[in-house]
């Protein structure tokens, strides 16, 4: 599908009070984005590895961890894979009621063969919670109840990019508040235009053409992008007194025709061309 055809399509999902509902329906029955495919369940799996294997080989302690993520999504798949890992207790959290209890079964079903684990039974959200997942929505993470100094680890992935900027550094605080000294930060940021996923005609780039006005037509609630840069990134947890532990990126060769917006010009063009990275942080003693 063409990406203007997809933003025209947004736009006026976004008119309507169930949006969130109309997606689900569309993305399931019309572009069969749902259930996700076995190659994204893959991709999750090995995010999860990274996670767990970050965590053990940095917290002091072998005491249980208590992990918490935003952006869990419909079928909380990166939770199911941390839990099948050995994860004792985690907390996902979302804005919006998202998750449903046959699309986590499909990914525990997934995973747990590849893991080579015993399959849970999740019918009900009471299922979910039962096998050590507190999910939490609608709420955000201030509102969510979470101690101060409680939680060990704090993770995302390709959920901070559609995150407004203001509304970032807030959660950054937050996400601050609720770790204990020590704690960790662990985000997998998608830096690319999120309709090249499905438009094989444009650049992972293709929204740095524009200027912030005439991008925000393309812009709807239900596909936003903060179209923030890398070092954006790493300035805000920087200023909100984390230690960049590690960083990993990657980067990709921009089409020669690319004309950057005034508004990326100052950037350095490893900084632009960055399309994903992993920063992993941590909430000083």
């Amino acid at each position: 599908m063409h990406w203007k055809t997809k933003s025209s399509a947004f736009r006026i999902i976004n008119y309507f009070p169930l949006s969130q509902d109309i997606l689900y329906r569309l993305q399931r029955h019309v572009t069969k984005e749902i259930p996700r495919k076995d190659y994204i369940f893959e991709r999750l799996l090995i995010a999860a590895k990274k996670i767990k294997y970050e965590v053990d080989n940095t917290r002091e302690t072998s005491s249980p961890a208590h992990y918490v993520e935003i952006g869990a999504g419909r079928d909380l798949a990166l939770a199911i894979a941390l839990r099948m890992l050995g994860v004792e207790k985690i907390t996902c959290i979302d804005l919006f009621p998202l998750a449903k209890p046959y699309l986590i079964q499909k990914a525990a079903s997934y995973l747990s063969k590849k893991l080579s684990v015993p399959l849970p039974s999740i019918k009900t959200f009471s299922d979910i919670e039962d096998f050590g997942i507190h999910y939490v929505a609608p709420s955000s993470l201030a509102n969510a109840n979470i101690h101060p100094n409680s939680v060990d680890v704090f993770y995302t992935t390709d959920t901070l990019e559609h995150i407004p900027r203001d509304a970032l550094r807030l959660l950054i605080g937050d996400i601050s508040t609720i770790l204990k000294p020590q704690g960790l930060c662990i985000n997998f940021i998608d830096y690319s235009d999120h309709y090249a996923r499905s438009d094989n005609s444009i650049s992972p780039f293709n929204f740095l053409q524009y200027s912030e006005q005439d991008w925000s037509k393309h812009n709807t609630p239900l596909h936003f992008v903060n179209r923030m840069r890398h070092s954006e990134y790493i300035s805000l947890f920087s200023e909100n007194n984390f230690i960049i532990l590690q960083v990993s990126s990657e980067r990709e060769k921009p089409p020669e025709n690319l004309v950057i917006s005034q508004e990326f010009q100052d950037f350095e063009k490893p900084d632009i061309f960055t399309v994903r990275a992993k920063i992993t942080c941590q909430k000083p003693r």
